[in-house]
């Protein structure tokens, strides 16, 4: 996610492995800018960041380009922190 390396933070680019990165933290701990990673059949299916007051920014696909969405719109696999 381009957005982290503004600030130095560089992110594997796959969902997969973003899960692991950075720290664990509850939902109910959640703060903007921690990553939201959703679960999928297989696994991890997408990753947004969490913006504040229940919303998620996240790249939907090319049709719906980047937008904001309710932050459980699918099921939630892990909440991650990046920002130290």
């Amino acid at each position: 996610m381009k957005i982290f390396q503004h600030f130095g933070y560089y992110l594997p680019h796959s969902s997969i492995f973003q899960r692991s990165y950075g720290t664990a933290v509850s939902w109910a701990n959640k703060q903007p800018g921690d990553l939201i990673c959703y679960n999928a059949i297989n696994g991890i299916g997408h990753v947004g960041i969490y913006i504040g007051n229940n919303r998620v920014i996240h790249a939907g696909s090319t049709a719906t380009g980047i937008h904001t969405s309710v932050a459980n719109y699918r099921s939630v696999n892990c909440v991650r922190r990046i920002v130290r």
